[in-house]
């Protein structure tokens, strides 16, 4: 079963580029409803700025490093 991966601006499949555009997604999408009080989930935890952006720089972080080394050792394809 192939697995749903988005591509890269090169072209090709990109697992890294998924996990890091959900993960950013899951980590907004908790920012936003930090501090609210959800009938099915009930409170949900604060979350501040600061532990916002240790987040979503370390997902970054992850992403840009895999594109460092993609350029340094391009793909022969």
């Amino acid at each position: 079963m192939p697995m749903l991966m988005m591509k890269d601006s090169r072209g090709h499949p990109s697992i890294t580029l998924t996990f890091v555009t959900v993960s950013l997604l899951v980590v907004l999408v908790k920012f936003a409803l930090a501090g609210l009080t959800l009938p099915v989930l009930g409170d949900v935890p604060e979350m501040s700025g600061v532990d916002f952006a240790a987040a979503a720089g370390a997902l970054l972080g992850i992403w840009w490093g895999r594109e460092k080394t993609e350029k340094e050792n391009p793909r022969a394809d």
